[in-house]
């Protein structure tokens, strides 16, 4: 039997693209795959093959850990009402949680191995302010907002999280069930690939910060997790993407203009899907006229 090929984002060399294909291609073989999810799960035809696709990256292509992460995550989306009231920038406390800062995630932007690069300011999350559920309302509206808006080259390359503890304190701890429960969902509910963890201005502390993350995280998470220096930074992220006013780079974004250009897409996703409203309700009428002629 042939050893396989370690390749950059740990997907099977199958799965790999090259220059020439578009960002968004889906190889055959994931069709098939896609279109099995759909026969044993009738009630995912209404997902779209990219959505199922990302579910495949984050379980490596092995069909029945895909399931059952799907089964996972749209269970948990029904139970909190999502499925018919889904999170976006209408909602009040999934708003205040972004205008907080807590978490800044720029469009499109990458680190140096292509991941998809995510910004988190502990400091600012306070737990006792805010319900757990604000945090599965993020949790779920992020990464349904991402797959329309990222590409799929990207998707299969993983994440990068820069997690900063600067200013962070007891106040900043969730150790309450629920929100134990919300940590461990970081990697056995959504399909993000968490790829590696830069841990920085946490001075000593993040030393006792990792070894209490083994409680909660999986251990393959934890073993993605880097101490590192804000310096040490540009090492792996592009100063193109570095935060300008955190991070030295040339990169100035804020929580605010993140949430300005999110209502512009969600205002045009809401465009597209009454566009194709309109234009399955024209054929069902066409098709109905054909037949009764």
């Amino acid at each position: 039997m042939a050893e396989k090929k370690e390749t950059l984002n740990s997907l099977d060399e199958r799965f790999q693209l090259t220059e020439e294909h578009d960002d968004n291609h889906i190889f055959p073989e994931e069709l098939e795959l896609i279109n099995e999810m759909r026969r044993r799960r009738p009630e995912l035809e209404k997902e779209s093959d990219k959505f199922l696709c990302v579910f495949l990256f984050a379980r490596r292509h092995d069909l029945e850990e895909t399931i059952e992460l799907l089964d996972k995550y749209v269970k948990k989306r029904k139970e909190l009402g999502f499925d018919v009231n889904f999170p976006s920038m209408k909602d009040e406390n999934l708003r205040k949680h972004i205008e907080s800062g807590v978490i800044i995630k720029p469009k499109y932007a990458l680190d140096k191995q292509d991941r998809l690069l995510h910004y988190v300011f502990i400091a600012k999350d306070k737990p006792k302010d805010r319900p757990i559920t604000t945090m599965y309302s993020y949790g779920f509206w992020e990464c349904e907002y991402q797959i329309q808006t990222e590409s799929l080259r990207n998707w299969r390359n993983g994440s990068t999280l820069v997690v900063d503890f600067k200013g962070f304190g007891l106040s900043n701890i969730d150790l309450s069930p629920k929100g134990i429960e919300y940590s461990k969902a970081l990697s056995g509910l959504f399909p993000k690939r968490i790829r590696k963890v830069y841990l920085l201005n946490g001075g000593w502390l993040l030393k006792i910060i990792s070894e209490g993350a083994k409680l909660v995280l999986s251990k393959k998470l934890c073993d993605r997790m880097e101490i590192t220096t804000t310096e040490n930074l540009k090492n792996f992220i592009s100063e193109d993407w570095l935060l300008k006013d955190e991070y030295n780079g040339n990169f100035s974004f804020t929580a605010q203009e993140w949430i300005e250009s999110v209502r512009k897409d969600e205002e045009n996703f809401e465009k597209q899907k009454l566009s194709s409203s309109t234009t399955e309700n024209v054929k069902d009428t066409t098709t109905l006229t054909t037949e009764t002629e």
